[in-house]
């Protein structure tokens, strides 16, 4: 009796191995999406159990419909399977998606939900001004970067209209390397999808340092930054460049920055965004468009690409200039011509047509033209840039007929 009792047990375990037990089987799913732009997401995940499939289906109302079914194949140890697959999110708004494990017989022995949303591409923007510095040797620099990011957060909000849940801002003591990374690198491509349009702006310190191998790591200061503490407590330029905006992984990015890597002899060191450690550069980083009013037309633009506009080496603050809507005075140079450039007057610029849009080129046409300002701060440009791309314009009731 006590034999055929252990015999059952075997063959009961067996069972259960080869899929035939309703408790075998069990599926995990990897970090899900919360929302797309895409009509398509990507579900991957693992599954415990041998000779079982992975169904997916989407519900719609009380029905629900199967959209793959497959075994997975890669097997990770003993029962455990990998598998992925590229799943249709057809209507906008809330989707209900169901993922089972179903045995060689049909039967569903695990079953998990997940919701996902997809929306309409938008315009996201981070916003980041460091000018509160803890290091004493800094006191009395950047004046005015609040004045300069409060104005470029009414541009996006209330000129083209973005909301103000897509704004993310840091400023002043939080400015922390720290602090920027998080938003840059894990919060913003968080909250954005591959068909977005992110605007970055920074404003604040810069500086050079010379390497033992001759070459040069300009860096942008974060709030504790040291002339002797440069690299861990600024993030360069190649970081930025090559690391944070793909890292964003959107398409098409407008970053720019008000800030020089050095001071030069055309404005008193002290109104100048650098310190002085080597040689100079100031740069604004420009890539690609995407939304009330002007938002939309900056959605519908069909080019892409990255384009990094630099001015040849100075950076500089003003009191007498006020940003519009401001309620005092005190701006950066560069950040309150670029503004002024998007917000219609580089309409035409360098010859283009006269819409109310303002498109890439145009900008640094209007930029490279202006009158009455240092030479220093007419800017360069390197671009990879795919068609046509607009980073602003006249609001309806401003553009002339």
């Amino acid at each position: 009796m006590k034999g055929k009792t252990l015999g059952g047990i075997f063959w009961g375990i067996m069972v259960c191995l080869l899929g035939g037990c309703s408790g075998s089987a069990e599926i995990r799913l990897d970090e899900v999406p919360k929302e797309t732009t895409y009509g398509r997401v990507v579900l991957k995940g693992e599954v415990m159990g041998e000779s079982v499939k992975v169904r997916i289906k989407i519900k719609e109302g009380t029905r629900e419909q199967v959209v793959a079914e497959f075994k997975p194949s890669y097997r990770v140890e003993g029962n455990k399977y990998k598998w992925e697959s590229s799943v249709p999110v057809l209507k906008f708004g809330e989707n209900e998606v169901v993922t089972e494990v179903v045995s060689h017989k049909g039967e569903v022995l695990s079953r998990k939900k997940v919701k996902i949303r997809r929306r309409s591409p938008a315009i996201f923007a981070a916003i980041i001004g460091v000018y509160q510095y803890e290091y004493k040797g800094f006191a009395g620099k950047c004046r005015y970067v609040r004045n300069d990011c409060e104005a470029f957060y009414r541009y996006i909000t209330k000129y083209l209209g973005v909301n103000p849940k897509r704004v993310l801002r840091l400023y002043g003591k939080g400015a922390t390397v720290r602090n920027i990374r998080h938003l840059l690198g894990v919060e913003l491509p968080r909250r954005v999808q591959k068909d977005d349009f992110v605007f970055i702006y920074w404003a604040g310190l810069g500086a050079t340092e010379s390497l033992r191998s001759n070459h040069q790591a300009r860096y942008f200061l974060g709030v504790r930054a040291r002339p002797d503490r440069l690299y861990s407590r600024s993030i360069s330029w190649r970081e930025i460049k090559q690391v944070l905006i793909p890292k964003i992984g959107v398409r098409r990015v407008v970053m720019i920055a008000d800030i020089a890597f050095d001071t030069t002899a055309d404005v008193d060191p002290r109104w100048q965004r650098a310190v002085t450690i080597s040689q100079s550069s100031k740069f604004v980083a420009l890539a690609g468009a995407r939304r009330g009013e002007l938002e939309e037309l900056l959605l519908k633009t069909s080019g892409y690409g990255i384009a990094f506009i630099m001015p040849q080496a100075l950076s500089y603050e003003d009191a007498s200039l006020r940003h519009k809507g401001a309620k005092k005075k005190g701006a950066g140079v560069f950040t309150y011509y670029v503004l002024q450039g998007m917000r219609g007057k580089a309409d035409g610029a360098g010859g283009g047509r006269r819409d109310g849009i303002v498109g890439l080129m145009e900008l640094l046409s209007y930029l490279h033209t202006l009158k009455g300002i240092p030479d220093n701060l007419r800017p360069v440009q390197e671009l990879y840039v795919n068609g046509e791309m607009f980073v602003g314009g006249k609001r309806q009731h401003e553009a002339k007929p």
